[in-house]
C-alpha cells in the first residue's frame, strides 16, 4: 500500500500488485493493478470509532451510576444539615452554595448517563420559536456588545418532540463558540425554517423516519473551525478549551 497524489494534491491511499509478463523463460514487461482503498479506509475508521464511543459509552454508565448514588448521599446529608443548622445564617450560607454545586454535579450525570443510553431524554412538545423568543436577551448579554445578535424565526407555531433542556444548551454553547470566533465583533444569525426529510437524508439513524421538521440553523462569521477539530465536533464532551 502505498499513497498518491491526487489532482487536487490530496493524498489517495492506494493497493497495487505486480506480476511479470512471462513467454518462453523470458520476462517481457509487467502488469501492474492500482486500487482506490479511500472507502475501506473510511469504513475501517468509522469501525473503530464506533468501537471506541461503545466502550467509552460503556465506561460512563458504569462511572455515572456510581456518582449517583454517591451524590445521593452527600445530597441528603447536606439536607439533614440544614435542618439541623436551621439558625445558623452563615452555615446555611455555605450549605446553600455546597447544595447548588451538587445539583451542577447531578445535571452533568444526567447528561452523561443520556450520552450512554441509559437514561432517556426528557422529551416533550416544544415550540420552538417561543424557545428562541425566551433565549433572546440572555443570548444577547452572553456574546456581548460587539456581536450583532439577529433572529429571522420561520417556522411559525411549529412544535417539535425534543428535550427542551438539551435544546437550550446546546443553543448556548453555539452561542459562547460564536462569541469565542468573533473576538472583533461580528453577526450571529439564527433561523428557523420547515424542512421535509427524504429517508435518504437521514440515512444510518433508523430513529429518524422522513416527514416534515423543523430546522435550526445557526451562523457566525468568525474565523471558522479548523478541518482537524471538524472531525472531532459531534464526539461528546470534546472541547478545545484549555
Amino acid at each position: 500500500e502505498c499513497d498518491l497524489l491526487g489532482k487536487a494534491g490530496k493524498k489517495i491511499p492506494i493497493r497495487f500488485a505486480c506480476a511479470p509478463i512471462v513467454q518462453d523463460g523470458e520476462v517481457y514487461g509487467a502488469v501492474v493493478s492500482f486500487s482506490d482503498v479511500s472507502d475501506q479506509k473510511d469504513m475501517e475508521a468509522m469501525l473503530v470509532q464506533a468501537q471506541k464511543m461503545e466502550a467509552i459509552g460503556r465506561l460512563t454508565g458504569g462511572v455515572a451510576h456510581d456518582f449517583n448514588n454517591l451524590l445521593t448521599v452527600i445530597m441528603g446529608n447536606l439536607q439533614f444539615l440544614k435542618r439541623q443548622l436551621k439558625d445558623n445564617s452563615s452555615a446555611d450560607n455555605f450549605l446553600d452554595k455546597t447544595m447548588s454545586a451538587a445539583r451542577r454535579g447531578a445535571d452533568l450525570n444526567s447528561r452523561l448517563l443520556s450520552f450512554s443510553r441509559e437514561q432517556d431524554l426528557q422529551t416533550d412538545l416544544v415550540e420552538v420559536n417561543a424557545v428562541l423568543r425566551d433565549m433572546e436577551i440572555i443570548l444577547d448579554r452572553l456574546v456581548g456588545e460587539n456581536i450583532e445578535l439577529r433572529m429571522a424565526l420561520g417556522a411559525e407555531e411549529e412544535v417539535v418532540l425534543t428535550d427542551q433542556a438539551q435544546l437550550e444548551n446546546a443553543i448556548i454553547n453555539l452561542g459562547i463558540n460564536a462569541k469565542d470566533a468573533m473576538p472583533e465583533g461580528g453577526v450571529l444569525k439564527i433561523e428557523t425554517h420547515t424542512v421535509s426529510l427524504q429517508k435518504s437524508y437521514v440515512k444510518g439513524d433508523d430513529s429518524v423516519g422522513e416527514g416534515e421538521f423543523v430546522e435550526i440553523s445557526i451562523t457566525d462569521n468568525g474565523v471558522g473551525i479548523e478541518e482537524e477539530v471538524q472531525e472531532k465536533i459531534f464526539e461528546p464532551f470534546f472541547t478545545t478549551m484549555g
